[in-house]
This record gives structure tokens, C-alpha cells and sequence, in this order.
């Protein structure tokens, strides 16, 4: 991991998670002060900030990147949304894999899924035209924001432990080093992060 130190990593995944438990309590207070649309879109940009630690462990963590290639793949992941929002994704449609299978699962995030979720957001922000002009209050209703709101912090709190241990550089080159058998056992438990290996 030359074109990133592991130190570095490590800071820029404590503070993924910071930015996006501010982000979640900027969503709270608003959601508190019946200002639904911009809560609501706070909270998926929440969980695009904590899906940058999945971009950071498939990149700058994953020794089957090529040395040489990690740093361009890192800066083109690190600000896709679609990207961001798969861990957000793949909570939604945990049931559909059961149900339809893995395939039918990568069907549905490779398609308008992740296009869904940041039009949402936007909606939250912007008059929009869809065969007539509307506003984001006529867009996002408050139980939307209120869901938001809990998906947001049910996923931030899966990621809050790697912020609190001491030695995550440690922890991180460990990682690195049996990444493909923490792939393996994703598929084979359906586990709905990587990252989350880390502290088991």
C-alpha cells in the first residue's frame, strides 16, 4: 500500500464516520423542526459518506487491486454516488436476495435501484418538472424522511466500532491479508458489509 499509507487509510475511515454521524444529527434536528424534504435528503447523503468506507476497503484494502491501479480506481469510486449508496442498496433488497437469489439481487443494484435512490435525494433539494413542476414538499412526505432517518442510523452504527478501536492500521493490514476468505464468507453468509469483518 505505498500510494496510501495504512495511518492515512485509517484517518480517512474515522473520518468517513464522523462526517456521517454529523450528517445524520444535522438530519435529526431538521426532521425535529418539521423540515422533512431537507432531512430526508440529509439522511441519504449520511449514508453515501458511510459508504465510503466499502470504497476505501474495495480499493485501497483489497490486494486483488494492483498496486499501480488502486489510486485511480479509489478516486473514481470515491465520488460515485451509485457506488456510496450500494451498502444503503443492499440493506433495501436483503429480502429479495433470500427470496430471488444473488443474481437477481446484482440485477437490481446494477440497474435503476442506486439511479432511485440518488433522484430521491434530489428531490429533497430541487423544483423538479415530471409532467408538471413540483416541490420537494410535494415529493417527500414526513414517514419518508422519518425511514430515511432509520436506515441511516441503523447502518452508521454498524461502522461506529471502527472508529473506537485503537489500533485500526493494524487492523486494516489484517484485513488486507485474509480478504479473499472475508469474501468468501460474505457470499456465503449474505453479510450485508465488508468492513464490518474488521472488528469481528
Amino acid at each position: 500500500m505505498d500510494s496510501i499509507k495504512i495511518e492515512e487509510i485509517a484517518k480517512g475511515i474515522a473520518l468517513c464516520i464522523e462526517n456521517a454521524e454529523d450528517l445524520l444529527k444535522d438530519a435529526k434536528l431538521l426532521f425535529e423542526n418539521d423540515r422533512f424534504t431537507r432531512a430526508f435528503s440529509l439522511a441519504i447523503l449520511a449514508l453515501e459518506e458511510i459508504g465510503k468506507v466499502e470504497v476505501i476497503a474495495t480499493t485501497l484494502v483489497n490486494p486483488n487491486v494492483p498496486e499501480e491501479k488502486r489510486m485511480e480506481r479509489f478516486r473514481k469510486d470515491f465520488t460515485s454516488h451509485t457506488k456510496k449508496q450500494i451498502p444503503a442498496i443492499l440493506v433495501r433488497f436483503l429480502k429479495a436476495a433470500k427470496l430471488e437469489g444473488i443474481n437477481a439481487l446484482r440485477e437490481k443494484l446494477s440497474s435503476k435501484e442506486s439511479y432511485t435512490l440518488d433522484k430521491a435525494k434530489q428531490f429533497g433539494f430541487y423544483v423538479d418538472f415530471l409532467e408538471q413542476f413540483v416541490s420537494p414538499a410535494n415529493m417527500i412526505p414526513r414517514n419518508l424522511a422519518k425511514d430515511a432517518i432509520a436506515r441511516a442510523e441503523e447502518i452508521i452504527k454498524e461502522y461506529q466500532p471502527l472508529k473506537q478501536e485503537g489500533d485500526l492500521p493494524s487492523l486494516l493490514i489484517t484485513f488486507e491479508n485474509h480478504y479473499n476468505e472475508v469474501l468468501k464468507s460474505i457470499e456465503k453468509d449474505e453479510e450485508l458489509s465488508i468492513i464490518n469483518r474488521i472488528i469481528k
